[in-house]
C-alpha cells in the first residue's frame, strides 16, 4: 500500500488505525535513496526524512530516520 499524505497529527493517526498494535505486525516503511533525484526530476514529489518512531514509538515505526519521497 501507497501512502501519500501530510505529515500532520490527524493523519499520522488515521494511518496508525490501519494496523495493528503488535510488535510482530507492524508496518515496514521504505527508504528511498533516490528520493532527491526524483523529486528534482518530477515536481509533485518532495524528498524529506521520516523520523524515527513518526507512525509507532514502541516499538519505533520507523526504527530509525529514513528518506522518502
Amino acid at each position: 500500500m501507497l501512502v501519500v499524505l501530510p505529515l500532520t497529527q490527524k493523519y499520522l493517526t488515521l494511518v496508525r488505525g490501519f494496523f495493528q498494535q503488535s510488535p510482530k505486525l507492524s508496518p515496514v516503511l521504505i527508504s528511498i535513496d533516490s528520493a532527491g533525484a526524483i523529486a528534482e526530476a518530477e515536481r509533485a514529489y518532495e524528498s524529506y526524512d521520516l523520523p524515527k518512531g513518526t507512525l509507532r514509538g514502541a516499538p519505533p515505526v520507523p526504527d530509525d530516520d529514513l528518506t522518502t519521497i
